[in-house]
């Protein structure tokens, strides 16, 4: 056996780790060290800072695929050169490439190592750089080796695999061994696929070292089964389409009152996610009273079926929705659908407090949407639904109409999140800040500027919050995003044919 090809990791536990917190293991000596919970929050920018040694180009291949798992997991490492740091990544020749995982890396000094690549220099293979890189950031996501799960069973040939890792380049004694070969984690307390000997967790050893003939594949990049369980564990908080509109699946005529579409989660989430909704698509004929709701129907972990109704003899030719997914487990999100409803007898000025099931540290940021109108045709169309007096613990919510509109009824949604939630951003903005009312518009928007930095362009989620159009014509509009940069985007409300559109306002939410 070449032992000289075989470079291999280890995953790290900072000695001072509470012994509470420690799992023992379920097979094998020893125990293996194991905080229960190591996965970081959902979406967080992890900083990443180079400490000592690398060449410029070895320190490039580092980023670049370390940057792979951003594909598939709501993740995101920013590589900085100053101020605090998750991870920081030294290159200790000799020293081997270890990592701690998931968030015990916060329980290093700021002038510690979290990472090391003890054998990379300029001649490296790009096979080895992808193997090792994308390895070692999974454990920093808090993946543990694919060959410890609790779902596995591999029948080591002990003798010579102690023999095997005694030698170069690995030099471990047998307590070296058991922690990292042996020992497995507590399925009670541990997040586990099925075994995949696919997987970029999984280390490489020759058939020889098992009693069974059965050796490992040499895995150089992210399996399926990697992709799908990271994505799994740090869910993007919309992974579906986002968007729908009925004249995806029918024609604009004749009308139809009754419209769903089932929509397939990208990933499959634990549990049941959260979905915010909002109206971002109308065409309603003009002979009869605005009547529309849209809502998510059948929400299970896998799917949900979006809804555009209508109903009584309201003549819907089309209609479209916006939404956004939330882990329930995700507790920096709190998202009400449907809990603020306005229902006859009309009133012009319609408010009622929303209390936090649980206070925020902060002001938090609110978007509102509308996702139903039940409105009067003898008047013309104007509504807008708001956030005031927001606090840490509550804010008011608005649903209002002006001038001599009729409301019958309405629905808002709303989304708080935390102001200093890293990457993601949102706001509110209406034609009445860059034009007047009169004349009427058929197209709308307005170029806005993020104010946070992304390093990749964000997806934005735009959805109507205020509407004010002539009754006597087609109420017609479709709220969307155009010209999206890492800098900032163009909200748009635009109408057609004779619509008659005075006003309109979007609320919008963007995450990177």
């Amino acid at each position: 056996m070449d032992r000289s090809k075989v470079h291999i990791c280890t995953a790290r536990i900072p000695k001072d780790a509470p012994q509470t917190n420690l799992l023992s293991s379920l097979s094998s000596s020893g125990s293996l060290a194991m905080p229960i919970e190591t996965f970081w929050p959902n979406g967080k920018r992890l900083r990443v800072k180079f400490l000592r040694g690398g060449s410029q180009k070895v320190r490039n291949k580092v980023m670049f695929y370390a940057q792979q798992w951003e594909q598939y997991a709501n993740i995101d490492f920013r590589f900085v050169e100053s101020g605090p740091t998750d991870i920081r990544i030294s290159f200790d020749w000799g020293e081997g490439s270890w990592s701690y995982i998931g968030t015990t890396n916060s329980r290093i000094p700021e002038n510690e190592p979290t990472m090391n690549f003890g054998w990379f220099d300029n001649n490296t293979r790009d096979q080895e750089f992808s193997r090792t890189i994308i390895h070692e950031f999974g454990h920093a996501l808090g993946c543990i080796h694919e060959h410890q799960s609790p779902n596995v069973t591999i029948n080591w040939d002990k003798s010579k695999v102690y023999e095997y890792f005694a030698g170069p380049p690995n030099y471990w004694p047998p307590g070296d061994v058991d922690r990292n070969l042996f020992s497995k984690y507590d399925i009670a307390t541990t997040r586990a696929s099925a075994f995949d000997d696919r997987s970029i967790m999984l280390y490489f050893f020759p058939p020889e070292l098992t009693t069974d003939g059965k050796g490992s594949s040499n895995n150089v990049i992210l399996s399926p089964t990697d992709k799908e369980f990271i994505g799994m564990i740090y869910p993007f908080q919309t992974r579906s389409s986002g968007i729908w509109s009925t004249r995806e699946a029918r024609d604009w005529f004749p009308p139809v009152a009754l419209n769903a579409k089932q929509i397939l989660f990208n990933t499959e989430y634990l549990t049941k996610p959260q979905l915010a909704l909002g109206l971002n698509e109308l065409d309603i004929d003009e002979a009869h009273d605005v009547r529309v709701k849209i809502f998510a129907d059948r929400v299970t972990t896998k799917d949900f079926i979006v809804r555009i109704d209508a109903w009584d003899d309201t003549a819907l030719y089309s209609g479209g929705a916006t939404w956004v997914e939330f882990d329930q487990n995700d507790s920096d999100y709190q998202v009400a659908v449907g809990t603020y409803k306005v229902v006859a007898p009309p009133s012009q000025t319609n408010s009622m407090h929303i209390t936090f099931s649980s206070a925020y540290q902060e002001e938090p940021k609110i978007i509102v949407w509308l996702s139903s109108l039940n409105m009067s045709k003898e008047r013309n169309i104007r509504i807008a639904a708001y956030a005031d007096n927001i606090k840490p613990d509550g804010f008011d919510i608005h649903i209002d109409t002006w001038s001599d509109s009729i409301l019958h009824g309405a629905t808002a949604t709303w989304i708080a999140y935390p102001s200093s939630k890293d990457g993601v951003t949102s706001g509110n903005d209406d034609t009445s800040h860059h034009r007047d009312w009169y004349p009427a518009q058929l197209n709308n928007g307005h170029k806005l500027t993020y104010n946070t930095l992304y390093d990749k362009v964000p997806k934005v989620y735009v959805a109507i919050n205020r509407l004010d159009f002539d009754a006597a014509r087609n109420v017609r509009f479709k709220a969307f995003a155009s010209d999206e940069t890492e800098k900032g985007f163009q909200w748009n409300v635009n109408s057609w044919s004779d619509s008659l559109c005075y006003g309109a306002g979007v609320g919008w939410i963007a995450f990177g």
